[in-house]
């Protein structure tokens, strides 16, 4: 779909002209500027510059006057040049939506692996004092009946965890070409601190846990946490917080790649 829109004024390689247009074709994200030549006896439309405008395109918009690349031009009146803003912002808003929709597909998988293992490692902490509470919980079968509780609940867990990351890895594998490679790695290196956050709490090993936490601290300037701040959270609700405060950065991170 083109549409055309008349130039009151246009500034371009240090000439000015007086009246011309603006073409903008949408389909293929194209605008194409022309200005009017007048001889004696006639008046010819003349191609200036052609471009493809993306979600990178420098646009700036004051009143009248729009900034596109290195043309200045200044429409009729200010709803034109909102009407022009909003046709070539349109790949920009379009690329934010895409990146917020597979960001939010990929939370989903990152969260569910990451507080499955959190419940995963708070049950395995529970089952040396109460291995028939645990083993309830996880399996519909009479503990009675199981031979090798141990090997029962590692398997079970195993499973769920695999299954878990594949889901996750395959959500990964799908989206990641569309956020970008700085997300991408982020999001990595955020499951892999958490990951290492949840082994420290695990184990009681604060030196490990301090240094995940500054790691996440350091890699996501707007998600600062010490050890003294998840003192009396459970481990799955340590995880949930982590994810919370990290994943806006993330989304940050993501948006200004846009540009």
């Amino acid at each position: 779909m083109n549409m055309e829109f008349d130039l009151a004024r246009i500034k371009y390689q240090e000439r000015t002209y007086d009246r011309g247009s603006i073409r903008i074709s949408e389909d293929i994200g194209e605008a194409e500027i022309f200005y009017k030549k007048k001889s004696l006896f006639s008046e010819k439309t003349i191609s200036l510059v052609k471009f493809r405008y993306t979600p990178k395109t420098e646009l700036r918009v004051q009143g009248r006057k729009i900034t596109l690349n290195e043309a200045v031009m200044e429409t009729e009146d200010e709803g034109t040049s909102k009407t022009i803003e909003d046709l070539i912002r349109k790949p920009y808003h379009d690329a934010v939506k895409l990146v917020e929709q597979k960001l939010h597909e990929m939370e989903a998988p990152i969260r569910s692996y990451l507080v499955l293992r959190a419940k995963t490692l708070d049950l395995l902490a529970n089952f040396k004092t109460k291995p028939r509470e645990v083993t309830l919980q996880l399996s519909s079968m009479d503990p009675s009946e199981i031979v090798d509780p141990v090997e029962h609940i590692f398997k079970t867990c195993s499973d769920r965890l695999a299954q878990a990351l594949g889901e996750m890895r395959a959500e990964m594998g799908r989206s990641s070409g569309m956020v970008g490679v700085e997300t991408v790695q982020k999001l990595y290196a955020l499951i892999y601190a958490i990951g290492v956050v949840q082994n420290a709490i695990f184990r009681g090993d604060e030196s490990s846990e301090g240094d995940a936490l500054n790691f996440l601290s350091r890699a996501f300037s707007d998600a600062p946490f010490l050890p003294k701040d998840l003192v009396n959270l459970t481990l799955e609700d340590t995880t949930e917080r982590l994810l919370d405060a990290n994943f806006k950065a993330i989304k940050i991170v993501s948006m200004r790649g846009i540009f």
